[in-house]
């Protein structure tokens, strides 16, 4: 699912473009401690299909899982995945799993993402002004797109262990 964009979403996605790089620079200089959490939904229908998205900010041509940063202090990490899935597409996601976690000191934060996965309640898909596209592929079809890290190493698992029977 692509989108056109309003005035208003195209403001906000010049803002994403504009804050990231000094964001980077703070990140550079600071090297905070960062919580995250990336969702692998998967299609209610079709089995081994998943949701993945394409950010209207950073690196564009990269795809990835939704999800994004939440604070321990104030939220659970389970509960700041179901909220990332609704925010960033509008879905529901239910029997969430932890699969593991990440960690990472790319573009110089320390970064700690948990990942779980989980099955879209619905097929609506309501795209934020920060997701370009989101769209179903096989597990297959996932591993030929151009994938963030993190997704890359995830769906090699997944195959891996899909492999072994």
């Amino acid at each position: 699912m692509t989108r056109n964009f309003k005035i208003s979403d195209q403001l906000k996605i010049l803002g994403y473009k504009l804050y990231t790089p000094i964001l980077k620079i703070y990140w550079f200089l600071f090297r905070p401690f960062k919580f995250g959490t990336r969702l692998l939904i998967y299609h209610p229908e079709l089995p081994n299909t998943i949701l993945l998205i394409r950010h209207t900010y950073g690196d564009t041509t990269t795809w990835n899982m939704p999800g994004g940063g939440y604070k321990p202090k104030n939220e659970g990490v389970e509960k700041a995945a179901r909220r990332e899935a609704f925010e960033e597409v509008g879905l529901e996601v239910k029997d969430l799993k932890y699969l593991g976690e990440q960690k990472s000191t790319h573009e110089y934060k320390r970064d700690t993402v948990s990942i779980y996965s989980g099955i879209a309640k619905s097929l609506t898909i309501t795209l934020q002004s920060e997701i370009a596209e989101a769209n179903w592929y096989t597990l297959e079809e996932a591993c030929q797109l151009k994938a963030a890290r993190s997704l890359d190493y995830l769906l090699f698992e997944i195959l891996k262990v899909k492999s072994r029977g």
